[in-house]
């Protein structure tokens, strides 16, 4: 049993870590008031007017004067490149910083955790009668 219960919390452990992720909309008023070295978020978004994304690592980004010089991925219209280049800040519609979603997260834990419980309670170990078979066949005495 204490095998199962450690089973039990390294799996809902492993869960919260992994997560529920999603990407959080901020303006790039809002994104510039942020030092990068303090952002959590690994990977950001850039939404531009013409509704292209660019899929970035913070660690490439280059703050300039009116733009950003990155690297990452390009996506428009639903066709992924690879890019390396400027991104003119008045073109910068939006910012997407990865989140963890403590919502989601907590139910996806509840609900796992729950059907864990459920299986746990719902099976019942053989029980062995003192000969240590399993009753599978009946002896034959002659």
């Amino acid at each position: 049993m204490p095998k199962k219960i450690t089973t039990y919390v390294t799996l809902l452990s492993f869960m919260y870590l992994v997560g529920c992720y999603t990407f959080e909309p901020i303006s790039y008023d809002e994104f510039q008031a942020f030092n990068l070295n303090e952002i959590d978020s690994d990977e950001i978004h850039f939404i531009t007017t013409d509704f292209t994304i660019y899929i970035i690592d913070k660690q490439t980004i280059q703050v300039e004067q009116e733009s950003l010089y990155v690297k990452g991925l390009r996506l428009y219209q639903e066709q992924s490149t690879p890019f390396e280049g400027r991104i003119a800040v008045t073109d910068i519609e939006s910012v997407e910083l990865e989140t963890i979603n403590g919502t989601r997260t907590g139910l996806l834990i509840l609900t796992v955790g729950t059907l864990i419980l459920l299986a746990a309670v719902g099976t019942k170990e053989k029980k062995v009668d003192s000969k240590g078979c399993d009753n599978a066949m009946p002896s034959a005495n002659f």
